[in-house]
């Protein structure tokens, strides 16, 4: 018996690089993106999944009956932006995502995707579409100040009106659509250690997170978004809704560390930034945040290196240790005067951290947890390792 194991391929991308339309060749989801989600702009209920429209992470895909997310539509599949604006499930079963740029659509809601530039609709990028019906036949866009229909299958325009002239079904757009959500949600609990506040949340530190968009289908499901990429779902039966949070804590990515399950880190410059730890196999996230973290400050991470139960993380200045089984976070400054001094890179060595900086080697014994000095620390000193 031949057994193969096929790991994932990892890139880490410059965020100027473009993704066009994937080749033939490759399955919808061969290539993945995966990118900080950022705000929640719209939802829209499909027959197995909900699709939710990001600010910067594409349309992410969460199946509402094993309330599991799964890979995300993003540039990967053939969108013209990961900026999406409003998106839309078709009773027709096609799926229609208004980006930053143009209007998408596919026939199978997952590759395959045409779409049509805002120019070519009469709008633009100051004026984005920012929700999606359909009449059961042909789809309606609207934008601020502005409503249109559309062909349902060509995409082509059909008409513009200023008030819509037929009964729509619309996919949830900003927050503005819902005049009073409280009135509404005060009949809900949160779990998770989350509570509702009139128009915001509350997370379990006591954060205030504002919500963006609110969508119900018609089996009583309900999925809330919020500003930080949080989402909600449940139902009216049962009156509870979970949190759930897709994607990775930070802007970009410069390290990843792990083989089953992955660590990732980068530079954050988020309010909420910090590491993400992703099960690829399940499509399950682990988001820690520095603002949540009582014995470390937050820092641009560059490096990591995983050994059994320990990980450690290079940061600016300093690096960083995480004890996976005690669940305790500690944090070392280098032994130095020169600022902007970044742990670029750590190796394990005989029981001591070898860490290379942009201005020489350091050496951290992790018995003694200090740091070493000797000939060869002194050989290195201001060298770029």
């Amino acid at each position: 018996m031949l057994l193969k194991k096929i790991l994932p391929l990892f890139l880490i991308l410059n965020s100027n690089i473009l993704l066009a339309q994937p080749e033939l060749r490759f399955n919808p989801f061969d290539w993945v993106l995966y990118k900080h989600t950022g705000s929640i702009n719209s939802i829209s209920f499909g027959d197995r999944y909900a699709f939710i429209g990001t600010q910067n992470g594409g349309v992410v895909r969460f199946n509402t009956r094993s309330q599991r997310f799964e890979e995300p539509i993003t540039r990967s599949q053939g969108l013209k932006s990961d900026f999406v604006t409003a998106v839309h499930y078709a009773s027709s079963g096609i799926l229609w995502v208004a980006t930053i740029n143009a209007l998408n659509y596919s026939f199978d809601a997952e590759g395959d995707w045409r779409s049509i530039s805002l120019e070519s609709l009469g709008l633009s990028t100051r004026n984005p579409i920012i929700r999606i019906g359909d009449d059961g036949k042909d789809i309606w866009v609207e934008a601020s100040g502005q409503l249109m229909r559309i062909d349902g299958v060509t995409g082509i325009k059909l008409e513009s009106m200023i008030r819509q002239n037929k009964k729509i079904f619309w996919s949830s757009g900003p927050n503005t659509f819902w005049q009073d959500p409280a009135e509404f949600l005060f009949k809900y609990t949160f779990l998770d250690g989350w509570m509702q506040n009139l128009n915001e949340m509350i997370d379990p530190n006591g954060q205030t997170i504002s919500i963006t968009t609110i969508a119900e289908n018609n089996f009583g499901e309900i999925m809330i978004g919020c500003e930080d990429g949080s989402l909600f779902f449940g139902d009216r039966t049962m009156k509870l809704l979970s949190s759930f949070k897709f994607g990775i804590n930070s802007l970009d990515v410069n390290t990843i560390a792990g083989n089953q399950t992955f660590w990732i880190g980068g530079r954050n410059s988020l309010l909420n930034g910090g590491l993400t730890v992703l099960d690829i196999s399940r499509n399950i996230y682990d988001h820690y945040s520095f603002s949540n973290m009582i014995n470390v400050d937050a820092t641009p991470i560059f490096s990591s290196l995983k050994i059994k139960k320990d990980i450690f993380f290079g940061g600016e200045n300093k690096f960083i240790h995480f004890n996976t089984k005690n669940s305790f976070w500690s944090e070392y400054y280098l032994p130095t005067a020169i600022n902007n001094n970044k742990v670029i890179d750590i190796i394990e060595n005989d029981h001591s951290l070898w860490l290379g900086t942009n201005n020489g080697l350091k050496i951290f014994d992790v018995t003694s947890n200090k740091f070493v000095e000797n000939k060869i620390t002194d050989h290195f000193k201001n060298y770029f390792i």
